[in-house]
């Protein structure tokens, strides 16, 4: 919608960098949704527990299993000392205290926060800063795209210089489809700030989702 209906409203000079710009944004999202899904957030004992049973590749992999897999996920296995540990009996051994066992990735998380069924992983020590920057990514590429579209739609109405050029395609077909995207902007606007705000209070209260949910449930 914004290469084939924003774009060419868009004044010349005007078209290259707001254009290019967005595409950078929609890059930060890709990048921070790709790294987020790539990195395993299992916890480090049951890894290494897995790694000794030469069982790894059961549970950490599925569709990633390459050299992208490999390369994200080289570095953050490490075994911590003096942790507090629990058994989890489906793993069938001991796990930080911290971990939770996720029914849908099968395998205990290491500070587990959430499973993301948007991003289909889940959400633990590992990629829980990656997945913040991909809301922040996110929320930034929308509010941008949100107000290219609704000066645009402004302008077409006063019959500024966008409602000459909005003419070529069929003015009232181009502030229908901006219309309609501004609207849907709104309500992914509303969602996404909604979770950013969310998550932000979490940090400030040194929270994980889950914990909060848990005392959610105590009150």
């Amino acid at each position: 919608e914004f290469l084939v209906i924003v774009s060419p409203t868009l004044s010349t000079c005007a078209s290259v960098p707001i254009t290019l710009v967005f595409v950078f944004l929609v890059g930060l999202v890709l990048n921070f949704g790709v790294k987020t899904l790539l990195i395993d957030p299992i916890d480090i004992h049951l890894y290494q527990h897995l790694k000794s049973r030469n069982e790894v590749d059961d549970v950490t992999t599925s569709l990633w299993r390459d050299c992208l897999y490999k390369r994200f996920n080289s570095d953050i296995h490490v075994v911590k000392e003096d942790e507090i540990m629990k058994q989890c009996w489906i793993c069938d051994t001991e796990v930080a205290d911290h971990s939770m066992h996720c029914r849908f990735c099968n395998k205990c998380v290491y500070h587990f926060d959430h499973h993301c069924m948007w991003v289909n992983t889940c959400i633990g020590q590992a990629n829980y800063l990656l997945f913040f920057r991909l809301m922040l990514a996110l929320f930034a590429m929308e509010v941008y795209h949100f107000g290219i579209q609704l000066y645009l739609v402004i302008d077409i109405f006063l019959g500024g210089p966008s409602k000459d050029r909005a003419d070529k395609l069929d003015a009232e077909a181009v502030a229908g489809i901006l219309i309609f995207f501004i609207c849907f902007n709104v309500m992914a606007l509303f969602l996404i700030g909604q979770l950013l705000l969310f998550h932000v209070n979490l940090q400030r209260q040194k929270l994980t989702t889950y914990e909060f949910i848990v005392q959610d449930h105590k009150r």
